[in-house]
């Protein structure tokens, strides 16, 4: 396979993992790749699953000098967006690769309708489920590193599953998923707990149905087949998510059996060691839904528990006193966050943690982080400043930056470039030996040694910040476990 030597780095763009999933592959479990020959060219990114239904392709960072006998760890990463956005070519190995001895893999999965779609024709032509082929598309791209990235300088036995935002439940899907037993030996979860509960097969074949029906795919199963099967990708792409019109993974007895967070809490789950965090300000992006017209005091709360769908308005209320909060947006937003993200991490952690004592719990909460999101147009992501709300402060993805050491040349501050240090010199760790402890580095306790803390990456490093307290997760743990995005 022949790719492109940049600055002591091969980087491999474009790399098949699994058949073209189109025509009467759509909507089915990826196929193996059949067996080539002759010299691919890996030089150019692929088109991303949100533009082309060809994408089952994964981009390889690998240090220029890594020979087949290295066998240095496997970092593999799963963009979020949602389950209907994003790709992977937004983001950049080549800092890990070169400076932390690591190999990167950054893949592409199904996504929308065309990744996460369930419908009973579908279920009863694969014999049982449907719905799940985004999830599926992942763990062949796991498979596919277990048996070939030995070539490529990696050590099959060492692969760390690692995603953020629909990226990190993507992970938690997998530790729960007994599908994806034995392909992967560590997990890193960042911002993912957003949706504790997955619907049932049933549930989200009733979404199905009803796209199918919109689409015209009615009739015997054959038909709806064959109707489905011939529509414009564009449209097949769209659709309804059957959880607030968000994609979700569905519990079909197969890929999953129950719950993520059922499976966590029993044990039954793949046991691995574990990173799991989230950000300060997972929520604050939301305030722009208020743009024109700011809560007030008096109704703020109320809106927090119509969207929380938890808990009610006099109980939040109690909790986000408006003297904490210089606008009472800034009280909605970190109810939502602390509800939606964090403190579904914190319990998650507590899970995962008392069957793995190599788990370990983090808060990213840079004081001045840097504002922009690798890919992403800083115009509008996170955007500029509400002036009624202020700072964005360390919003949901900002983490992203200092895990690639991806800046724009205005974020490259000495704080910023030192806390990407940490942040991947932790992460190295974690993948190389399964501890992210090592040389240089404060000491990072474990979930069930921290006593309810984390470690706060931030300048300067915290490792026992009491964020569980200031996140209130007191008062949401009584709470019933997010089953919805929004």
């Amino acid at each position: 396979m022949q790719g492109t030597l940049k600055d002591n780095v091969t980087v491999f763009l474009g790399v098949p993992y699994a058949e073209s999933p189109v025509g009467a592959r759509r909507w089915k479990a990826p196929a193996a790749l059949a067996v080539r020959s002759g010299t691919y060219t890996a030089q150019e990114a692929k088109s991303g699953c949100t533009v082309a239904e060809d994408c089952l392709y994964l981009n390889i960072y690998k240090p220029a000098k890594a020979s087949a006998a290295s066998k240095l760890p496997v970092l593999m990463y799963i963009h979020g967006g949602g389950l209907g956005a994003g790709t992977p070519n937004d983001f950049d190995g080549s800092a890990l690769a070169n400076d932390n001895g690591v190999v990167v893999v950054t893949i592409a999965y199904r996504l929308g309708a065309l990744g996460f779609l369930a419908h009973p024709a579908l279920t009863a032509e694969a014999g049982g489920s449907s719905g799940n082929y985004g999830m599926l598309d992942q763990q062949a791209a796991m498979a596919w590193v277990r048996a070939n990235i030995q070539g490529f300088g990696g050590d099959p036995a060492n692969t760390t599953i690692f995603g953020q935002s629909a990226g990190g439940y993507s992970v938690y899907t997998h530790l729960a998923s007994p599908l994806a037993a034995g392909l992967f030996d560590k997990a890193v979860v960042s911002s993912g707990a957003y949706m504790r509960i997955q619907p049932t097969l049933a549930t989200a074949e009733t979404f199905g149905q009803s796209d199918a029906s919109k689409w015209g795919c009615t009739g015997t199963d054959a038909e709806v087949l064959a109707c489905l099967r011939t529509l414009p990708a564009a449209t097949a792409r769209a659709g309804t998510g059957p959880v607030s019109g968000v994609w979700t993974p569905v519990i079909d007895g197969k890929l999953l059996k129950e719950s993520t967070t059922e499976a966590f809490a029993a044990g039954r789950f793949n046991q691995v060691p574990t990173i799991v965090g989230s950000n300060h300000d997972e929520a604050t992006s939301a305030a722009k839904n208020f743009a024109s017209a700011p809560l007030a005091s008096a109704t703020w709360a109320f809106v927090a528990a119509s969207v929380v769908k938890v808990g009610t308005p006099t109980d939040i209320a109690a909790q986000y006193s408006s003297t904490d909060f210089p606008v009472p947006t800034r009280a909605f937003t970190s109810a939502y966050g602390d509800y939606r993200f964090f403190c579904g991490m914190v319990a998650e952690a507590q899970r995962i943690g008392q069957w793995v004592p190599s788990t370990w719990s983090y808060e990213f909460a840079e004081q001045t982080p840097a504002q922009a999101i690798p890919g992403q147009d800083p115009a509008t992501t996170p955007g500029p400043e509400l002036a009624f709300y202020g700072p964005w402060g360390d919003f949901h993805s900002a983490d992203l930056s200092y895990w690639f050491s991806q800046f724009r040349t205005q974020d490259q501050t000495a704080s910023n470039l030192a806390l990407s240090v940490s942040m991947r010199s932790y992460l190295a760790n974690f993948a190389r030996t399964g501890n992210p402890n090592g040389s240089g580095l404060p000491m990072w306790a474990t979930v069930a040694a921290n006593g309810g803390k984390v470690m706060s990456f931030a300048t300067p490093l915290v490792p026992g910040a009491d964020a569980a307290t200031a996140h209130k997760c007191s008062y949401w743990g009584t709470q019933p476990p997010s089953a919805s995005l929004i």
